[in-house]
């Protein structure tokens, strides 16, 4: 993955500066970019991925044996609340590709 380099440089010692430049850490990094990309939106997507890709199978199967009707409650009120949500985030941003949306 690395070897790219090699045909890309001409002679040999732009390779092995840019080798040298990936990796050490000597150099002070600028981090002002995560105060764009890293927004609370994207914290709590991140928290959430991290959460719903562990294996959760062991909960997932003692929750077979909760009543039918609980399952069906607490998955309802779970996408009510998801919907409103969603609706409260939609309405308070500047942008809003629905036209008549305030009106």
């Amino acid at each position: 993955m690395l070897s790219w380099v090699l045909f890309r440089c001409d002679p040999i010692t732009h390779a092995l500066n840019y080798y040298k430049a990936l990796f050490t850490f000597s150099k002070s990094i600028n981090t002002d970019y995560l105060n764009f990309y890293l927004t609370a939106e994207s914290v709590i997507g991140l928290a959430l991925a991290i959460l719903f890709s562990i294996p959760i199978h062991k909960v997932l199967v003692r929750l077979k044996t909760i009543n039918i009707n609980f399952k069906l409650t607490l998955k309802v009120t779970a996408l009510v609340l998801l919907f409103v949500l969603n609706m409260f985030y939609v309405a308070s941003e500047n942008y809003n590709p629905f036209i008549y949306f305030r009106f």
